[in-house]
């Protein structure tokens, strides 16, 4: 029967979805990665700074050339209270 050949075609090419690594934003604040893989937006778009999923792979962000994946320099955080 077709069903099976069907099932057995879409098993052997699924569908990838970007990963949009995390990374610090503008603001110094750290935003956990995600997973693009909610309806036709399975590509990670926008900037270094603020990524998002979006449709189509002319758009998607080259991920490897941003360079904010370190706590920047200029956010102090507070020493840990003594004991």
């Amino acid at each position: 029967t077709d069903s099976g050949l069907g099932c057995y075609i879409i098993g052997l090419s699924p569908l990838n979805h970007d990963t949009c690594l995390g990374y610090y934003d503008v603001s110094g604040q750290y935003d956990k990665q995600f997973v693009c893989n909610n309806t036709n937006h399975r590509f990670c778009c926008g900037t270094c700074y603020l990524r998002f999923c979006c449709e189509y792979k002319k758009d998607r962000l080259d991920q490897k050339a941003c360079r904010n994946y370190h706590s920047p320099d200029w956010v102090q955080t507070p020493s840990p209270a003594p004991r």
